[in-house]
């Protein structure tokens, strides 16, 4: 069942879909997603009305993402990651009159697009809400990279100078490729960054209408330690955050 709007309401439980990112990556030591894929994380809302207490359950979630070669509402769906973006809320339970928020985490290839979450109250009732990430109109997308840089024996470098070169590898414009590190695309504007006292570093970048980015990170002068990765850029909406890709570095090996 196809809902209009952000609710779904089952026996007394509304479900409200809050907001998402299709790309998200933790910024602790918890894993990350595996090589070609990206975490998509979407905040929800559980209110019970009921007289008695909801139990949420991992098997009740999945994500739809679009497929070129099916209709609406027929691509291929994902079950819920164990673990992933805090706070979680499966495996909780809600006690009458009581509401809970928290986050859902789908491991799913990069690239792909969320169609739909999909609540299943029962095996024989589920709902689908839209994951709108179209709304926004603006002309310039944006991402966040993040990352750690350390040495051999993974200690924090602070003070590091990075050289950040994004390549836009879709639409891209033929004759106009070029190869930075193991990315291949149409060049843009080359940035800067400096870790702080944790190893850490932080850029927003901004393109387009870009499909997706290869971005290559190194120490300025340094092109033998480099680390590279994908990101599709979007907008933040009230329902949207940023993109992400976390970009970690080892200097020494």
């Amino acid at each position: 069942m196809v809902v209009e709007g952000s609710t779904a309401t089952h026996e007394g439980v509304d479900l409200q879909f809050q907001r998402f990112n299709l790309s998200w990556y933790p910024a602790d030591d918890s894993p990350h997603p595996s090589d070609g894929d990206v975490f998509a994380t979407l905040l929800i809302e559980v209110t019970n009305h009921s007289d008695v207490p909801r139990p949420i359950r991992a098997d009740e979630f999945a994500l739809r993402t679009l497929s070129n070669e099916l209709p609406f509402h027929a691509g291929p769906t994902w079950a819920l990651y164990d673990g992933g973006r805090a706070p979680r809320v499966e495996g909780v339970v809600v006690p009458p009159g009581e509401s809970l928020e928290g986050w859902l985490t789908f491991e799913v290839p990069r690239g792909l697009l969320a169609e739909e979450l999909l609540w299943s109250p029962t095996q024989q009732l589920s709902f689908a809400l839209e994951v709108r990430w179209w709304l926004s109109t603006a002309r310039t997308q944006e991402s966040r990279l993040f990352g750690y840089v350390r040495d051999a024996a993974g200690s924090p470098l602070p003070g590091v100078p990075l050289t950040i070169t994004p390549l836009e590898t879709e639409p891209g414009i033929p004759g106009a490729e070029t190869t930075v590190g193991s990315c291949t695309g149409v060049l843009h504007e080359v940035r800067e960054a400096v870790t702080d006292a944790s190893g850490r570093y932080e850029i927003i970048m901004g393109s387009i209408h870009t499909a997706e980015l290869c971005i290559d990170v190194h120490p300025d002068g340094d092109t033998q330690h480099r680390v590279s990765g994908y990101v599709s850029p979007g907008n933040a909406t009230e329902v949207a955050e940023i993109p992400e890709l976390r970009l970690d570095l080892t200097i020494g090996e």
